[in-house]
């Protein structure tokens, strides 16, 4: 993999981001919030934010951000995989699927520097996940 295509779906603007790219201290960190979050509301740390991703299929999932007030922040989806991401992708836009992996999000709120840091790290803690699989 030598990328991962972030998608801002209210823009449609996409944008390949290398692991080079990203602090690996906080890929690390999103990693550790993974299995908990796929469960409960799990808090980001020193964000103030709280992550909650659902599964789908074995290697996408689908998330909130969510600010302290529960107003989701952010929205996102990530694929790991042509079969979840192609399925997952019909639900949320309208034109062709880009070749996986990708992540795809959507700001309720003005983007926040802090957030786009720590989703980058997210998708890619995610892919090193399906990796342990």
């Amino acid at each position: 993999m030598k990328f991962i295509l972030h998608i801002n779906l209210k823009t449609g603007s996409q944008l390949p981001v290398y692991r080079e790219q990203v602090d690996s201290g906080l890929i690390e960190k999103a990693g550790l919030l993974l299995p908990q979050a796929l469960t409960v509301n799990m808090p980001t740390g020193e964000l103030d934010y709280d992550l909650r991703l659902v599964s789908y299929g074995s290697k996408c999932c689908s998330g909130n951000i969510f600010s302290q007030t529960i107003v989701p922040a952010v929205t996102l989806f990530i694929a790991g995989h042509s079969k979840c991401g192609s399925a997952m992708w019909r639900n949320i836009a309208d034109y062709r699927c880009p070749a996986e992996p990708w992540l795809a999000y959507r700001w309720h709120v003005e983007p926040v520097d802090s957030l786009t840091d720590f989703i980058h790290a997210l998708s890619y803690a995610w892919m090193d996940s399906l990796k342990k699989r």
